[in-house]
Formats: C-alpha cells, sequence, structure tokens
C-alpha cells in the first residue's frame, strides 16, 4: 500500500481533511505490522496520559481491546 493509498483510508476513517493526511503522511514513517507487547505498552501509555488529561472520559486498558492478530486470520 502506497502513500497515496494510506492517506486516502486515513481521511475516510476519520473524516480528516485529505490535504492534511497527505502531509502528514508524507512526513511519517510506519510499517503495517502485527501488534507486539512493546507497541501496546506504547499505545497504553498515550491512553494513560490522555485519561489523566480527559481526553478521554476514562481509562482503557489497551491489550484488552487490541485486536490479537494470528496468522490465517
Amino acid at each position: 500500500m502506497g502513500r497515496e493509498e494510506v492517506a486516502s483510508a486515513q481521511a475516510e476513517a476519520t473524516g480528516v481533511d485529505i490535504e492534511a493526511i497527505k502531509r502528514f503522511v508524507a512526513r511519517s514513517n510506519y510499517q503495517v505490522v502485527p501488534i507486539d507487547q512493546d507497541i501496546i505498552k506504547g499505545q497504553q501509555a498515550v491512553a494513560d496520559r490522555f485519561a489523566r488529561i480527559g481526553l478521554i472520559p476514562k481509562p482503557v486498558n489497551v491489550s484488552d481491546i487490541v485486536w490479537k492478530w494470528t496468522p490465517g486470520s
């Protein structure tokens, strides 16, 4: 999937202006990989921070809501 497709998919999913998404994607390094414990840990830190400052209404446990990918699924 190229940057144009990534930008289109993100714009469609989020409703954010496509030009803003294109700039973000052009400036980003990204990979599509299975989610591992390091990624979950990083995302948990973000979720905890968002809960602390009130951006989300209550704390979440990321490991409870992440899709556990297995080959063939």
